[in-house]
């Protein structure tokens, strides 16, 4: 990003490029899947995942496969499965704001498997009714306008892009195009 390579002062955290690690909490299903019964009649988990500071931990829950070990994975932060998406908003997307507002392009970039939790975090609980966590592109919205709407000295113009990837395909799915 042009203006923090300008600016010396630009933290290591402000890096032009950071991965981010969403581990979302275990569904019912997927608890009860992923649990031994124990000599006491408990359910013990197993292929643990734990996270640390900025490190994943991911037991494999074989003990007899070639694997069988722990593996550690390092990102700029990750998110455990107790924090929620005004976490994620506040640590990952909040702080890009400013240089949004100085002329450059931001990207949020959500990528995983199906059932991950893309959608989720992106977009809050849109199909749970009742619910009120929004996803990071809703609150984005709300920064943008809240912005907008009180810096009466300068005239904004707003472009968004909403693309999915599949299959090597990318299309916005906001203007129904395909690229």
């Amino acid at each position: 990003i042009q203006a923090m390579e300008e600016d010396p002062s630009a933290k290591q955290d402000e890096a032009a490029f950071q991965v981010f690690v969403r581990v979302r909490p275990l569904l019912d299903k997927e608890r009860e899947f992923r649990s031994e019964e124990t000599s006491l009649g408990e359910k013990k988990p197993t292929g643990t995942i734990l996270t640390e500071d900025n490190l994943v931990f991911i037991q494999d829950p074989n003990p007899l496969s070639d694997y069988g070990k722990q593996k550690v994975y390092a990102f700029d932060c990750v998110f455990s499965g107790a924090q929620n998406n005004t976490d994620v908003f506040s640590r990952a997307a909040s702080p890009l704001m400013k240089y949004l507002f100085s002329g450059i392009n931001i990207t949020f970039f959500a990528y995983g498997m199906t059932g991950a939790g893309k959608t989720h975090t992106m977009l809050g609980d849109i199909y749970q009714e009742g619910t009120r966590e929004s996803g990071i592109c809703p609150m984005a919205d709300d920064a943008i306008y809240a912005k907008i709407t009180t810096d009466k000295e300068k005239e904004y113009t707003v472009n968004v892009n909403y693309l999915e990837i599949y299959k090597e395909q990318v299309k916005d799915l906001l203007r129904n195009y395909q690229y």
